[in-house]
């Protein structure tokens, strides 16, 4: 039973979200890569969600809050083994459960530290210095 909700004036990510009032409703996600971020509003009038990763439980979010914060990453995993994956999160409880993005991650995707050498890849051009211990 999912709607779709738009020109909301809300910050969303493209101004949308999909959404669902009825619980153990779900939405499922195959993706190629080593990471993925859910992202979703949280507000007074949502609940809890199950994660699953490849048909395994990971973990209950609750994303209510008592006011409303957009574009949330609500759950994030970076430490999947390249691949394709399934992901799947479960409505629990509140009045909605809603979607508002989902971002995955590929090998060359993680963060690159300012260390890297230019065998790495950065190459820094100017007058660079290096600050550390900060």
């Amino acid at each position: 039973a999912w709607t779709n909700a738009g020109n909301r004036g809300n910050l969303d990510y493209y101004d949308d979200v999909a959404y669902t009032t009825t619980n153990n409703d779900y939405f499922q996600y195959t993706f190629t890569g080593n990471g993925i971020d859910v992202i979703m509003p949280k507000e007074p009038n949502q609940g809890n969600v199950d994660i699953y990763i490849d048909n395994v439980f990971q973990q209950t979010v609750n994303t209510a809050n008592p006011s409303y914060l957009w574009q949330q990453t609500i759950y994030s995993n970076r430490r999947l083994s390249n691949g394709q994956h399934v992901l799947k999160v479960v409505k629990k409880s509140g009045a909605y459960m809603q979607l508002d993005a989902l971002k995955t991650f590929i090998n060359n995707s993680i963060p690159i530290n300012d260390t890297y050498t230019v065998a790495q890849g950065i190459q820094y051009n100017g007058a660079w210095q290096y600050s550390s211990g900060r």
